[in-house]
C-alpha cells in the first residue's frame, strides 16, 4: 500500500516536471523575433553594442543611408535558420557578386539608399565582432559587436 502511495506521487511529480518543460519550450520557440536595427552611414554604424539572446529569434534590418556599398558581417556565428526577408542574396547577384568559400557566416548586405532585413537565431552564448566587409571600411571604424547571452 505505502510502494502504490510513493508510486502514485513520483508519478504525479514526472507528469508535473514534464508539463512545465513542455510549456518552457512552447515559450521559448514561440517568443517573438528580438527586433534589431542598424544603419550605415559612410564609414559609421548607428550602433556598436547590439545584444540578442540565444535560442530567440533576431529579425535584422540593415539599412544603408550611405552613398557606398555597406554590408553588417559576423565572420563566425552559430546560427539556426536564415532568411532574407527584404533585400538579400538577389542585391548581390544583380551587383555582381556571389559569396565565396570562407565568406562570413552571417552576411546581410544592402546597396545605397536600400535597406535588407534578415531573420536568424543565434545558437550559441559569446560576444562576435560584426563589420562591414567592403574593402577599407572595418578598418576605418565600421565594426561593433554583438553580445549573445
Amino acid at each position: 500500500m505505502f510502494i502504490e502511495w510513493v508510486h502514485g506521487k513520483v508519478m504525479r511529480f514526472h507528469m508535473l516536471l514534464a508539463g512545465v518543460v513542455l510549456a518552457g519550450l512552447a515559450a521559448a520557440c514561440s517568443a517573438p523575433p528580438l527586433a534589431l536595427t542598424i544603419e550605415a552611414t559612410d564609414m559609421a554604424y548607428s550602433a556598436l553594442d547590439l545584444r540578442a539572446v540565444v535560442g530567440q529569434p533576431v529579425r535584422l534590418t540593415f539599412v544603408n543611408a550611405g552613398a557606398l556599398e555597406h554590408d553588417f558581417s559576423i565572420g563566425t556565428i552559430k546560427v539556426g535558420e536564415f532568411n532574407y526577408v527584404e533585400g538579400g542574396m538577389e542585391t548581390h547577384q544583380q551587383h555582381g557578386q556571389v559569396p565565396a568559400a570562407g565568406a562570413p557566416q552571417l552576411h546581410v548586405m544592402a546597396l545605397p539608399g536600400a535597406q535588407a532585413i534578415a531573420e536568424f537565431t543565434p545558437l550559441q552564448a559569446g560576444l562576435y565582432e560584426f563589420f562591414c566587409t567592403t574593402e577599407g571600411h572595418k578598418e576605418a571604424g565600421m565594426h561593433g559587436s554583438l553580445l549573445v547571452q
